[in-house]
This record gives structure tokens, C-alpha cells and sequence, in this order.
């Protein structure tokens, strides 16, 4: 009996999301989070290759931007899943960023693809 239980439970983790990393919307929130804190590494972990080097590049002047005291609210930001494919995903994220006290509204498709087993954000969005 326990041993049929647990073969159902460990048959139904992929089914409830208990089988691998986050899924590319989660990326994107978590990579506007990064954008958010202006936090380089964050940003970066969440970025393809090519992407995490362009990044890492502006270091000085995203660590200016910090020093300078400068402000990103994402928290008004929706994302939502357009796509999902085997190894590329698109997300919509929609709303509203506020830039130093400048509002910008957003509606963007962003591309992610899978690198090994974990969506990566193929734009630099900043």
C-alpha cells in the first residue's frame, strides 16, 4: 500500500510543478527583481551566456547607478506565459517601471531558452 502511494505521488511531482527549476515567467519576475536592486550577479544567473557578459561589462556603470541612490519599482509588472517550448519560451510582461521617478510603461515579449535545464533571459532588458 505505501509502497503504490509513494509511486503515485512520485508519478504526479512533475504534474505539480515539484520536478525541475522555475519556469520562464518565474524568470522573468526574478530577473526584473535583480533589474529592480540593481544586483549584477542576479541579473547575470538569470541571462544566457552572450547576455551575462554584456552585463557583467556594465558593471561601473550599474554600480553608479546604485551609488547615485537610483530607484526601480517593478512591482506593477504582469508576466505572462505566451509560449513554452521544448528548449525556448516567450513571456509577455506588461504594466508600468518606474525609473528615478520617471514612469515608462512596458509591453514587452521576451525570449528565454533552456541552457542546460534552466530557462535563461536571451535579452538584456535594462
Amino acid at each position: 500500500m505505501i509502497r503504490t502511494l509513494l509511486a503515485c505521488l512520485l508519478l504526479a511531482l512533475p504534474l505539480l510543478g515539484g520536478c525541475g527549476g522555475p519556469g520562464p515567467d518565474e524568470v522573468v519576475k526574478s530577473y526584473m527583481q535583480a533589474l529592480a536592486t540593481l544586483d549584477i550577479e542576479g541579473m547575470a544567473g538569470l541571462s544566457c551566456p552572450a547576455v551575462a557578459v554584456t552585463i557583467r561589462e556594465s558593471s561601473q556603470q550599474i554600480d553608479a547607478a546604485r551609488e547615485a541612490g537610483m530607484v526601480i519599482n517593478v512591482q506593477e509588472l504582469a508576466y505572462e506565459l505566451i509560449s513554452e517550448g521544448e528548449v525556448e519560451a516567450i513571456v509577455r510582461v506588461t504594466g508600468t517601471v518606474v525609473w528615478a521617478g520617471a514612469e515608462e510603461d512596458v509591453d514587452e515579449d521576451l525570449t528565454l531558452v533552456l541552457v542546460e535545464d534552466e530557462w535563461k533571459l536571451c535579452e538584456d532588458f535594462r
